[in-house]
């Protein structure tokens, strides 16, 4: 018979304490990210099934409910750790018809603020909150639009309820195309378009802070990327003049680059061939 089944896609203690001993050893600061997605979710309810369903984050569920979050949040302070917390990812997706609206997102910061504010009294030592990770650019100027709309109601959101938003972060993926001779990551067209975005983004968040009384963020990228279809033409040439690009648009932080690729939802990974559990 088989055993337990495995959730291989939840960090354990294990992973938890190799990512934690790799921060350290590397002196790194660790911004550590937690998940939003089980608002809405009955308790009983199958966690993936539920994730599909359209407006399955909120349902008759009232707020997000933040009982693992605050234990993983203690369980960190305990060890030092880690520089900033960051919470949800691209929770703005297809909104309105899906997706949280901005105020259901600030409602789940100031929750989170709150708790780390408990855990960490010490406001000197405290963790940095940033976030909202949300998407920023589409190839569709009206849904381009309705992304820049709900990064504003979220920062309004944010100052209402006195969040203390250390860092703005924005996800953006460039689509890049054929020539007919080879593809298009590297031509000036394309790359201004991750310039337009990161001065739209730095504009919006600076006029935004300004108009409604939020200290101003730093403007940080959570997610940037290209997106192909094949995973090896991700090249760090590519990545080299993004990040100088992003730093000569005054992004103050870069935290990651990924290509996303028609293969990038990939099965679960056998536990030895798990990377974070070899650590």
């Amino acid at each position: 018979a088989e055993g337990a089944v495995r959730h291989l896609d939840c960090l354990n203690a294990t992973m938890a304490d190799g990512l934690l001993a790799l921060a350290d050893a590397a002196s790194a600061r660790l911004v550590f990210g937690l998940s939003i997605n089980n608002v809405g979710c009955p308790r009983d309810a199958n966690y993936h099934t539920c994730l599909q369903q359209p407006g399955r984050q909120w349902g008759n569920v009232s707020s997000w409910n933040s009982t693992n979050a605050e234990a993983m949040v203690r369980y960190l302070a305990a060890r030092g750790q880690p520089f900033a917390f960051e919470l949800g990812n691209e929770e703005n997706a297809h909104w309105p018809l899906r997706g949280l609206s901005p105020e259901q997102e600030a409602q789940s910061f100031q929750k989170l603020s709150r708790i780390i504010e408990q855990v960490y009294p010490d406001a000197t030592s405290r963790p940095r909150l940033i976030g909202p990770d949300a998407d920023y650019q589409d190839s569709s100027a009206a849904q381009a639009l309705l992304y820049k709309r709900w990064a504003v109601e979220f920062l309004g959101n944010v100052s209402e309820r006195k969040v203390p938003l250390y860092a703005a972060t924005l996800h953006e993926y460039i689509e890049v195309g054929w020539n007919g001779s080879s593809w298009t990551s590297l031509d000036p067209s394309v790359l201004d378009k991750t310039a337009v975005c990161a001065d739209d983004f730095r504009a919006t968040v600076r006029d935004t802070a300004e108009r409604v009384g939020l200290h101003m963020p730093q403007v940080w990228a959570g997610e940037i990327g290209k997106q192909l279809p094949q995973p090896q033409l991700m090249s760090t040439g590519w990545l080299l003049v993004v990040v100088l690009m992003r730093n000569v648009h005054a992004i103050a932080v870069w935290l990651m680059g990924t290509c996303r690729t028609p293969q990038w939802r990939q099965p679960p990974l056998r536990p030895q061939q798990h990377a974070m559990g070899q650590l």
